[in-house]
């Protein structure tokens, strides 16, 4: 027999190429001398991507796997640019709670069900509210909640239930009806930082009295703060 590194031809012992320990021909390689391995029967350093040496020979990886440890699709350690990677496995799509993060699939924070980043969610597991890509136990101050979400309230309004329910109003305005307004309607007038109606017999006022008017409805009469039907001795309506 021949000795490594050498095939049998006939009756001589001829070389195998180069770093070969056996081989059948000059160009057909078995088995490298380490740390070499056997690449389309030739030995190389090391074996391309998509390929894994196993006993000195270069196997092919999981056709999702760009380089890889073994054979199967849990040996993967980087995948092809279509893939994405977790925990040895190349994904088509990243799973919920985790997002797509330069081929790798990337947790995102335990709050978020889905997420675009580490620092901005997209939906929220089921006790918490999304507002402006964060995920909250309860919503903000000048937002109020709908379904999962933290919307914002009215422009003028610092904390509300609703679009059409505020509960403060900004600074300069008043409450009418749940809604803040920069000034009261006619028939009422702001008290603090809402808008109270005036008594019945006033048109307009200053007060919720019936001594706060100041203008009257016909048939009524305006006499000092008052809205009354028939003016005093001495006066006449105009």
């Amino acid at each position: 027999d021949c000795p490594s590194g050498y095939y049998k031809d006939k009756t001589l012992c001829k070389p195998c190429s180069s770093g070969c320990k056996t081989c059948s021909n000059s160009s057909t390689c078995h088995e490298c001398f380490t740390p070499q391995v056997v690449y389309n029967s030739v030995c190389t350093a090391s074996c391309p991507n998509n390929m894994v040496a196993l006993s000195g020979i270069c196997t092919p990886c999981d056709s999702t796997c760009e380089t890889c440890n073994g054979i199967s699709n849990q040996n993967c350690l980087s995948c092809l640019s279509t893939w994405y990677y977790l925990n040895n496995v190349c994904y088509k799509q990243c799973a919920d709670q985790y997002f797509n993060n330069v081929s790798v699939c990337s947790q995102c924070p335990s709050e978020c069900q889905t997420c675009t980043s580490t620092s901005s969610c997209q939906t929220c597991q089921s006790s918490y509210l999304l507002y402006q890509g964060q995920c909250l136990l309860t919503c903000p101050k000048g937002t109020f909640q709908q379904n999962q979400l933290c919307q914002n309230c009215n422009e003028n309004c610092q904390n509300c239930l609703s679009l059409e329910m505020c509960l403060e109003p900004k600074t300069g305005y008043y409450l009418d009806n749940g809604i803040p307004v920069s000034s009261c309607p006619s028939n009422k007038y702001p008290s603090k930082t809402e808008c109270r109606s005036c008594d019945s017999s006033c048109l307009t006022c200053q007060g919720g009295s019936d001594q706060n008017c100041t203008a009257c409805s016909s048939p009524r009469f305006l006499s000092n703060s008052q809205c009354i039907l028939t003016c005093p001795d001495g006066l006449y309506g105009n």
